[in-house]
């Protein structure tokens, strides 16, 4: 369906299958350098496989584009592999694509159940591929048995009715985000991102991997982050596979939690600076040993690695890899539960406190408050102090 405008669904949605198209199979691999005895940064790469899949488009060259009902895949299975691309100026996702979290089978019934028990999810999931300066509210989630890639920023939100926690799960597995990741409202929002590789599937199967190419949350803090890379065994239990990679900062107010049996950090940039930073939480890596393919890496020569945790810790980035270096330097900012003390982080407390603590004013009221911003001083006049590490400080102009 291609439109110059606006295209709006406001109830459920099966989509058949489309053109057939082939497209590349992609993995993560770990080579060894055998003149410096390390393991090289994991990368990913083009396997030189391909695969046929139906992809059905929705596309608007000028407008918005909002699914307000669920969207499935109607009877999907291995044969058909049909997908799903979305491309529009804003996407706007209010219910479930695929299904939900609950229909995924035990590992005992995957391999005839792949696409779900009404065979409604999608293979691929792509969305604003051919638009990268758009924009994607996801509002809902999603289940693939496939890929997953979103192409421009993306904005963490809800439905009104569907709690603040947005889970994105691909079965078959790679989750891409090309471009930025906000929350809708400053740390109210949880995403959850999971790429399952199940020991169950037949034949040869891509090492699974989540890819976040840009900055999350530099705009909108979300509250936490978590994101897994992870293989399925018969028995129902997980265990850490595949490659995180995260080349650009990431900002919440609470916790940040990465399983994967390896991550590689930076964007490969020399003397990359980049930042985890949580206001009241511990940014945690829960990594494989050292070994084939276990530990952290270092995609650039050298990543100065900012911990800004005030209130917490960050741990499990011990067992590196690789000849890359890595620096971890320890900043810590002000308190930022401090209160409203800190008249330059006067709104952000207003909302933290309103987020955290019960009131009776609407998260959509007008505010309304006076600022002290202290003494106006001549351009000339030395720093009395740093108004950014001291709360009592005057803030010179």
């Amino acid at each position: 369906i291609n439109t110059s405008g606006n295209q709006t669904y406001n109830s459920a949605i099966r989509v058949h299958g489309g053109q057939t198209v082939t497209t590349n199979i992609y993995s993560v691999r770990t080579l060894f350098d055998n003149v410096k005895n390390v393991y090289l940064t994991p990368q990913i790469y083009d396997t030189g496989l391909t695969e046929d899949t139906q992809v059905r488009s929705f596309e608007s060259s000028n407008g918005n584009i909002t699914f307000n009902g669920t969207v499935k895949a109607h009877n999907n299975d291995s044969t058909k592999k049909i997908s799903l691309r979305i491309d529009a100026n804003e996407v706007t996702i209010n219910q479930n694509i695929g299904g939900s979290i609950s229909e995924i089978v035990a590992p005992s019934l995957y391999q005839s159940n792949k696409f779900g028990l009404d065979k409604g999810y999608f293979f691929n999931l792509t969305i604003n591929e051919q638009k990268p300066n758009g924009k994607i509210n996801i509002n809902a989630d999603a289940v693939t048995a496939g890929n997953q890639k979103y192409g421009s920023a993306v904005i963490i939100g809800d439905n009104g009715n569907n709690g603040f926690t947005r889970t994105l799960i691909s079965l078959d597995p790679s989750i891409t985000f090309d471009s930025t990741i906000d929350d809708s409202v400053v740390g109210i929002h949880t995403l959850v991102t999971k790429s399952i590789l199940d020991s169950s599937v037949s034949g040869i199967s891509p090492n699974p991997f989540i890819l976040f190419k840009d900055e999350i949350g530099s705009n909108k803090k979300l509250l936490s982050l978590q994101a897994e890379v992870v293989v399925r065994d018969i028995d129902g239990s997980q265990g850490r596979a595949g490659t995180l990679f995260i080349q650009e900062s990431v900002y919440t107010r609470g916790d940040q939690n990465y399983t994967a049996e390896s991550a590689v950090l930076g964007n490969g940039s020399p003397d990359q600076v980049m930042s985890l930073s949580s206001d009241n939480g511990n940014v945690n890596f829960n990594l494989s040993p050292p070994g084939t393919n276990g530990g952290v890496y270092v995609a650039g020569l050298n990543l100065n690695l900012l911990d800004d945790t005030p209130n917490g810790s960050l741990s499990g980035l011990s067992n590196r890899q690789g000849s890359n270096t890595l620096n971890v330097l320890d900043y810590k900012r002000p308190n930022p539960s401090a209160g409203l003390n800190d008249s330059i982080n006067f709104l952000t407390n207003i909302n933290r406190m309103m987020a955290s603590n019960s009131t009776n004013i609407g998260i959509d009221e007008l505010l309304v408050g006076s600022v002290n911003i202290g003494d106006i001083e001549d351009e000339s006049d030395k720093l009395k102090c740093d108004s950014n590490n001291d709360v009592n400080c005057s803030l010179s102009l």
